[in-house]
């Protein structure tokens, strides 16, 4: 009986986050849909951090309704959506490359030196790339408790790169707890090196 209670929960925690993303729009930068057919089109070296973004972002410890990010939270960083976090510094870029419809490898540069590259998996659904969730849930209630996830997509709006994320935990620790969770949309431009080369 447990373990079906776990699993219901588990499920139903998950299924509640996937409609996070869908509520994300800019409608300056309407979706040009990749699929498994033309993934490649995904492929490109973008500038590391977004011009243009929207959102709403919450703590339990702070407030008790979401409010939009604010004009600093807009500014987003690339790499800290998709692989993961680095010191930032200007002249930076990330070049996407997908090895299947599966994989794609992201490489993170400083000027034109690669600092490190790292493989995310996942699939194309609905015009987009979602990157395998991570997400992870510790039920030791009530004395403990922890939920995280953590959900990106990643898809095209002309050649620019779209990205979304939702993040959402919560965690109860004895007689305390406390929850945040956000949603940002954010555009990164294509890096003008790369269409220069391309012409």
């Amino acid at each position: 009986m447990k373990k079906v209670l776990y699993f219901s929960f588990t499920l139903l925690l998950l299924t509640i986050s996937c409609t996070q993303l869908k509520r994300l729009e800019l409608k300056d930068y309407p979706i040009t849909p990749v699929s498994r057919e033309n993934y490649k089109e995904l492929n490109g070296t973008y500038l590391n951090r977004s011009d243009t973004a929207c959102g709403t972002s919450y703590d339990s410890r702070v407030d008790r309704s979401d409010i939009p990010v604010t004009d600093d939270d807009l500014i987003r960083t690339l790499i800290t959506k998709i692989p993961e976090s680095v010191d930032l510094d200007q002249g930076e870029s990330v070049k996407i490359e997908f090895t299947s419809r599966k994989k794609a490898t992201i490489g993170y540069y400083r000027v034109d030196k690669l600092l490190f590259s790292k493989v995310i998996s996942g699939k194309f659904k609905n015009g987009y790339f979602y990157r395998r969730t991570k997400w992870y849930l510790i039920p030791f209630f009530p004395l403990f408790a922890r939920y995280e996830n953590d959900q990106v997509r990643i898809g095209k709006s002309g050649d620019k790169l779209i990205v979304d994320s939702y993040y959402k935990s919560f965690g109860l620790y004895f007689i305390a707890g406390g929850s945040n969770r956000g949603r940002t949309k954010a555009v990164y431009p294509i890096k003008k090196e790369t269409v220069q080369k391309d012409k």
